[in-house]
């Protein structure tokens, strides 16, 4: 969306920078006619009025130069512009879904070794709580034998 809107913008520049090329353009030969019509009705040399000619020659040549170069300088820095903008968002958008998927995936592991720790945890207090009893149970009735105690088998 970013990049038609970019280029829409760079046409309408072309489009403006044309225009006031041609009105430009207009206008000069607006007063090579009038200059023209004043040095024949006043029988200026012709050599004069040859080189008012070639001096609007160059001034036409040297404007539209310097328009056309100034529209290549923009289209290019504003493809450049376009084109690095896209790739920035392009790789923000993958490093992003990267990282969430990353985020995802140690979060699933995290929860997995937690209720794994847990099980095993509770699964290690409860053997430990039993062979405590079993340790007593062994440690009574060795008591009762060691004393003679009306136990006996």
């Amino acid at each position: 969306m970013f990049c038609v809107k970019k280029e829409r913008s760079e046409a309408r520049l072309a489009l403006r920078t044309w225009s006031l090329w041609a009105k430009d353009h207009k206008a000069q030969r607006q007063m090579g006619e009038a200059v023209s019509l004043w040095l024949e009705g006043r029988g200026v040399s012709r050599s004069f009025h040859h080189w008012v000619k070639v001096y609007q020659q160059y001034q036409k040549a040297s404007l539209h130069r310097q328009l056309s170069h100034r529209a290549v300088e923009r289209r290019v820095y504003g493809l450049t512009h376009l084109y690095w903008t896209c790739w920035k968002n392009q790789t923000e958008a993958s490093l992003l879904y990267t990282q969430q998927y990353e985020r995802s995936v140690l979060q699933k592991a995290w929860l997995t070794w937690r209720k794994r720790r847990i099980r095993n945890r509770v699964s290690a207090d409860h053997s430990a709580n039993f062979n405590n009893m079993l340790l007593a149970q062994v440690l009574q009735v060795w008591w009762q034998r060691a004393h003679g105690s009306a136990f006996e088998p």
